[in-house]
Parts: C-alpha cells; structure tokens; sequence
C-alpha cells in the first residue's frame, strides 16, 4: 500500500455517500466508516495495510454484504436459542446489527471517537432494545501502531428474565499466518478449545504446550476454535504473525485483554459444555484470495437486561524482521511452528 493509501480510500468512500473518519498519529492511521458497522475499515503503518478487508469496497461498498472487512463490535452469543443471527433456520447477519445505524457522539482530536448505535430485535419473540457504544482511540506504540477499542452492549427488555448477551471484538486479519495465546499453566487434561462450529480442526494445524497453544490461519479450510475463558490468564494476549510479501518481513499483532475467570461469558458451545464459555476465538475463513481471511476474535463478560457487557480490547501492530522477530521471540517453545511456512492461501 502506498503512502497516499488513505486519501484514495477515504474519497472513495466519500464519493459513495459514506463518512469515513481519519484517526492519526506519527506513523500510521486508521480508518473508521460509521455506515460500515462502525467498524476500523483500515490500518495502515508506514504504508503497510495491517488488516484485512474486502477489495471491492472502494468501487462498492454494497457488494460484499456486510463482511467489509477491518475490526468491528458484535453482539454475542452467536449459537443460542436468543442468539440475534439465527431469526430463521439458517445464520444471516442481521442488518440492524452490521451495518446497523451508528452515529458520531463525540470526536477528541484526531485520534479518538466515539461512536454509538440502538436497535431493536425480538430473539425467542421477545422485543429487546439494543445500545452498542464504541470508543475508538489511536496512539504510537514505540515504532508501531495501537489501536485501542472499548465497546459496551446493553440490552433492555422490561418484564422479560435476563439473557445473557455479550460484548465481541472482531478483528479480520490477512492470511497465511500463525496466532499464538498464552494460557495459563496447569490448566489440567480438559480440552483448552472447542471446534465444533466446522469442519473439526487437523492436528497438523495447531499444538499446545504448558501456557501456550499456536492456531495456523490459512484460508484453505473452514474452522473456527474458541477457549475458555478459564484457561486463560486474566491479563490475556494473543499474537498474530502474518509473512509479507518482502521477503524477511513480518506483521505482528498483538490483542490484548483483560479475562475474568469466574464470570459468565455468553458464548458456550452447544455441543461440548464448559462451565465459562468462550473468551478468545479463531476464526479461518475458506474462499478464493483475495477474499480468504482469518479473524482473532475477543469476547467480553456477558451481561442481561439492564446490565452492560463491557470489553475493552488493545491491538499493537509492528512490522519486524525475522532477526527482530527472533530475537524477541526465538527462545519461545512455540518458535519452531513460526520458523515453518506457514504455506500460501488455496
């Protein structure tokens, strides 16, 4: 991407009818499109688009329905008698969620907005009112880039019994590449994640260790993992490790929350119970380049009526070398899985 990326994306999202919006610091900016979902369209640092989106947004927004693409706020859970993406036998993505109907309620400089979006949906056929809150805020991180979103979900629903609904983060990244969590240590013999979403998910394409387990994003499959939140510390972190097109050249992103062990998160799975659903999950999205992806996904303690789900999520993102990287990262146990190809999108 060149560095004269952002004006060209902007009006053409302008010529469109849109609003994009231009957060900046010294190194890199961020583009955020309140019609698209109030989603962080693009980051760009030092002329490196950081996150996946769908190319045929420039010309046509409309075209990709609503996966544009960029880091977005949903509304968990997504498999649940109450879930908003089941209204009929099959998932659909709501409209009045994505894109749904945000609004600019505030504006701090040129690195933060906030944005906020009401709706209202009847899961089980029950009318609920839905409030989604976004603050999004730049910032320099060292010689890289720090995106930092805060979202709060609040449902309201009067004289109806809570259901538990939650604040998620999604963020679509680039393939091929290799998502590395930590966990916490002695987690015990049960599973850390569940695959029961797809297509189960091949040894071939994870590992786990004491306090840590790798994923390979690669787009030649479908699968989608999910851990518990009580196999996580409470400081969580995943890293991201994407190869670039030039050579010895890596894009590292870091999502950072905070997990609260002993809480209810609404995400559980069906077909495997877990006494605390799911906090972090991974996504490998199958289709021909370039519209394969993967998601690096966060979940927020779940909420009920009149009771806000918040999560407030940290992405750094820096470009490395493979010496910085080693450096930073060779003595890791999960080295070895970075040092392989992590093999190019079918």
């Amino acid at each position: 991407m060149c560095p004269h990326s952002l004006n060209r994306l902007t009006d053409a999202l302008t010529r469109q009818g849109l609003s994009p919006i231009r957060l900046t610091t010294e190194r890199g900016h961020a583009v955020v499109v309140p019609e698209l979902g109030g989603r962080v369209l693009s980051v760009v640092l030092d002329g490196v688009e950081c996150l996946w989106q769908d190319p045929r947004v420039p010309a046509d927004y409309r075209a990709p329905g609503w996966n544009a693409g960029g880091q977005r706020t949903w509304v968990a859970p997504e498999h649940a008698p109450h879930s908003l993406f089941y209204r009929s036998a099959e998932w659909a993505c709501p409209p009045e969620l994505d894109p749904g109907v945000f609004s600019v309620a505030g504006r701090s400089g040129s690195d933060s907005v906030r944005l906020e979006s009401r709706f209202r949906m009847s899961p089980e056929g029950r009318a609920t009112m839905f409030a989604l809150v976004r603050r999004i805020r730049v910032a320099a991180a060292g010689d890289g880039f720090r995106l930092r979103v805060a979202q709060r979900v609040t449902a309201s629903a009067a004289g109806t019994p809570a259901r538990p609904y939650g604040a998620w983060a999604i963020l679509q990244v680039p393939v091929p590449g290799l998502a590395v969590v930590t966990l916490r240590r002695r987690t015990g013999a049960a599973p850390v994640f569940r695959d029961d979403f797809f297509e189960p998910l091949p040894d071939a394409w994870h590992a786990r260790g004491n306090g840590w387990a790798v994923f390979r994003l690669t787009g030649d499959r479908q699968f989608k993992v999910g851990l518990r939140a009580d196999v996580l510390p409470a400081r969580s972190r995943v890293d991201y490790f994407h190869p670039l097109g030039v050579a010895g050249r890596w894009l590292r992103i870091s999502q950072r929350t905070t997990v609260a062990r002993g809480a209810c998160y609404a995400d559980v799975p069906g077909g495997h119970p877990s006494p605390s659903g799911d906090a972090v999950q991974f996504y490998n999205h199958r289709a021909a380049p370039p519209l394969t992806y993967g998601e690096v996904e966060a979940h927020g303690p779940a909420g009920g009526t009149g009771c806000p789900s918040n999560l407030s999520v940290s992405y750094d993102f820096n470009l490395l070398s493979t010496r910085q990287l080693r450096t930073l990262h060779g003595r890791a146990y999960w080295w070895p899985w970075l040092e392989r190809d992590p093999g190019p999108a079918e």
